[in-house]
């Protein structure tokens, strides 16, 4: 790995790690149907870029000014973006090895 930057890997994981931090605080609070929904104080979340994304997507649902985690929505986003990234990745694995193949 000379010469190759770790930025990019560490990005990932602390962009995971907040991802999951950010849906356990609705699990952990029980905001996952519209009977329990909270308000983003109760949930101690602010209404920055992630909650506004899942908002948009539907994984984040809004009643009365409070909000809930749907769990299928959030399923279905993690599976679609499964099918798109597990090809890409093996693309550019193949792509490495046969540039690492073609340089020595």
């Amino acid at each position: 790995m000379t010469g190759t930057s770790l930025i990019p890997i560490i990005v990932v994981i602390v962009v995971v790690v907040r991802t999951g931090k950010f849906i356990n605080k609705f699990r952990v609070s029980g905001a996952v149907n519209e009977k329990n929904a909270k308000t983003t104080e109760e949930l101690g979340i602010n209404k920055r870029f992630l909650f506004r994304k899942y908002l948009s997507l539907g994984i984040i649902i809004e009643s009365n000014n409070k909000y809930y985690l749907n769990e299928q929505n959030l399923s279905n986003y993690r599976n679609r973006k499964r099918r798109i990234l597990i090809p890409v990745l093996i693309i550019i694995t193949v792509a490495l090895i046969l540039l690492d193949i073609s340089f020595t």
